[in-house]
């Protein structure tokens, strides 16, 4: 049995610690980006992207519940540095790279491991980061030879 859409974004929101939870009913666009934090701008770029699919309402666009929960967590998602593209296809079913969709299990392990992995490299470029403000550090106190009253 393949998962739905709505499996995935509440197994994510459980946990992914910084998606927001959202208010009872309908919001409006502007209303959601309001309670996510970001530039309405940003949220269409969901909505074009087929994150979610909110209901029309006069010029602009109303939110559920579950479309708003969704929209938390693909902003989660990109802030971990996934691309929106791969959150949409990953919501939907389909592959994240080339692995193809799985189980919810298989597929949010697929996407975790690759966060994993994003997070050890920058780890590992704060790490030398590290180092050179040692080294500079070092440096420094070197230069300045031995301090007044020793």
């Amino acid at each position: 049995m393949r998962p739905t859409k709505s499996d995935l974004i509440a197994l994510l929101a459980r946990v992914l610690p910084s998606v927001t939870p959202m208010p009872a009913g309908y919001l409006t666009e502007a209303a959601l980006a309001g309670v996510l934090g970001l530039d309405p701008r940003r949220l269409r770029t969901f909505r074009r992207s087929e994150v979610v699919s909110p209901r029309r309402l006069g010029r602009g666009f109303v939110y559920t519940e579950a479309e708003a929960r969704t929209c938390s967590v693909a902003l989660a998602l990109t802030e971990l540095g996934l691309p929106l593209a791969a959150v949409a296809a990953f919501l939907e079913g389909g592959d994240i790279g080339e692995a193809p969709g799985g189980t919810v299990h298989e597929r949010c392990d697929r996407l975790l491991r690759g966060l994993a992995e994003r997070v050890e490299s920058e780890i590992e470029e704060l790490r030398a980061f590290q180092n050179v403000l040692v080294w500079w550090i070092d440096e420094s106190a070197s230069e300045a030879g031995p301090a007044a009253g020793d």
